[in-house]
């Protein structure tokens, strides 16, 4: 089944959230790439704020859908996924926590990775415990000295 058909039997709700997901990621990948990440989490957030929190508040779990379906098509990595995540997150008033984090994979080459957290836990970026050590957080000295290297 194409992509028009599948979300034309979604409920109108759930297409609505799929595109805020769609132009969140293509924004957060654009700005990524031209102004860094300390300057777009600023930017993001700001926009997330002035914009009008919707009286319907979708689960968590409806927002990260969203995000990955939306996603499919484009398949970024994870620091934009964090991002447009993050940004929704805080435009639906949930308290979102952007982290960055290294580890080895299986051949020892350095990896990194961004996941959000929210309400104690993973929204978006999940992975096994124990395969990334938290290097960096919102709100970080380190996570702005960091923010150029991702």
């Amino acid at each position: 089944m194409n992509l028009i058909a599948r979300m034309a039997r979604l409920p109108a709700s759930d297409r609505r959230l799929i595109v805020r997901a769609a132009f969140s990621l293509i924004i957060a990948r654009a700005a990524l790439m031209l102004f860094g990440l300390p300057r777009l989490r600023r930017a993001l957030d700001r926009r997330a704020r002035l914009e009008a929190i919707s009286a319907t508040r979708p689960e968590l779990s409806k927002i990260a859908w969203a995000i990955a379906a939306a996603n499919r098509p484009f398949r970024y990595e994870c620091l934009p996924i964090a991002l447009a995540a993050r940004s929704m997150l805080l435009h639906y008033g949930y308290p979102a926590e952007l982290k960055l984090g290294a580890g080895r994979d299986a051949a020892g080459a350095f990896i990194a990775h961004a996941w959000v957290e929210s309400e104690g836990r993973i929204v978006v970026g999940g992975f096994e415990p124990g395969a990334y050590v938290e290097l960096a957080r919102d709100g970080d000295s380190a996570a702005t000295a960091l923010a150029g290297r991702f």
